[in-house]
């Protein structure tokens, strides 16, 4: 009994592994698909900003559901939940979402990497929270996900403090990651407050942390090209 459950264990094993593979496999055929002319908003470290398009949705759903544990989400997505999401986003003026492309020494799309964005615009109070996902196969390696993650930051700084007249940015992060968080810093955003048990994950209780950057830093050497 024991063997053949060992066995029907195995089995189930390989077919999750050869799912995993066959997703991955479609997601790189369809890539082929992505890379057509787009208007590029930002460039920056060569990264590129593009707008969200609907055959996106599948890698963003795929990257999300990978990385949930550093995410604010609950449950895997379905399809269904991202068709959701893209409807949300395509008439809340509240979001700003871009997809992400990696680029060509002449600035032309060369892979679709990831998307980020600005969300819960707050145009009285001129703040906003920034959000970012990106293919967690580029997070493997530190160097590419810290250039990643720079050029993100210093293209969303531009849109919200030069393009939407904010006067403050914040992003929330997981006390754990504590490598993004040295990103962050780096960049210029500074730790602003503890939320202590603000978010509830696994059956536990999580802290997470506030950082923020301010229009007056940005104008004070934050926005220089040379960053």
């Amino acid at each position: 009994m024991g063997n053949k459950f060992l066995g029907l264990k195995k089995e189930k094993e390989g077919l999750d592994n050869m799912n995993d593979k066959l997703i991955e496999k479609v997601l790189e055929f369809e890539e082929k698909d992505l890379i057509r002319e787009r208007r590029l908003f930002y460039n920056f470290g060569g990264r590129g900003l593009c707008a969200i398009e609907r055959e996106m949705l599948e890698n963003i759903r795929v990257w999300r559901n990978s990385q949930i544990e550093i995410l604010r989400q609950t449950k895997p997505l379905t399809a269904f939940n991202q068709e959701e999401w893209f409807q949300k986003i395509s008439k809340d003026k509240g979001q700003t979402i871009f997809s992400l492309f990696l680029l060509d020494k002449n600035n032309k799309l060369k892979e679709f990497i990831g998307y980020c964005g600005l969300v819960y615009i707050d145009y009285d109070n001129r703040n906003a929270e920034l959000s970012f996902v990106v293919n967690p196969k580029r997070c493997k390696d530190a160097k590419t996900y810290e250039k990643d993650c720079l050029a993100v930051l210093h293209m969303l700084c531009r849109y919200g403090f030069e393009e939407i007249n904010l006067n403050k940015i914040f992003t929330e992060t997981f006390p754990f990651r504590k490598k993004h968080m040295k990103i962050l810093e780096k960049f210029g955003f500074k730790k602003e407050r503890n939320l202590i048990k603000n978010r509830f994950s696994k059956e536990k209780s999580l802290n997470s942390l506030i950082h923020s950057v301010l229009l007056t830093d940005w104008k004070s050497g934050l926005r220089s090209e040379k960053k």
